[in-house]
């Protein structure tokens, strides 16, 4: 087995993830630098956040809980060392937990331990690009609010 290949792509898909999660936390105001507030003209059901764009970024509903909670653990843990470190820290954790997560779901796909047959991250078919849960979501044992069926059906057919 040449490890050197394995050893690339985990250091990449560190790198990318930590990246990927940065960049998602800048657009509700958590940055290596500060926690910005939420624009004035947020609500309790809708809060802006300047991303040097025309439009704010908007979250709401558990988005916004989410954020106030992420907020809150990186403020108590920025009380026993500094917040550059605390930031750091959230980040690569982040990363790590996402990593762990998306290598446990690939080694139960390839080992066919889910029930439904089919496969999260690839697809059965060796040629499709796309996985077995975006060409079939509704196949799966996944249970599905109206909400979500509705919001799939939709990105389905927009190619989204």
């Amino acid at each position: 087995m040449n490890k050197s290949k394995i050893k690339t792509f985990a250091i990449w898909a560190r790198q990318k993830l930590m990246d990927d999660i940065r960049g998602n936390a800048s657009l509700i105001g958590i940055t290596e630098a500060q926690i910005y507030d939420p624009l004035s003209q947020s609500t309790s059901g809708i809060q802006y956040f300047d991303i040097g764009t025309n439009e704010p970024y908007a979250l709401s509903g558990d988005d916004i809980l989410n954020r106030d909670k992420i907020v809150v653990d990186l403020k108590a843990t920025a009380k026993d060392e500094n917040y550059k470190t605390a930031y750091t820290n959230m980040i690569e954790h982040t990363a790590s937990t996402w990593f762990n997560r998306l290598a446990a779901i690939r080694i139960m796909e390839v080992n066919d331990y889910f029930d439904d047959g089919l496969r999260v991250l690839s697809s059965v078919n060796k040629g499709s690009k796309d996985s077995d849960l975006m060409i079939a979501p509704f196949e799966s044992d996944i249970e599905f609010t109206e909400q979500e069926r509705q919001s799939i059906i939709d990105w389905k057919l927009n190619n989204s």
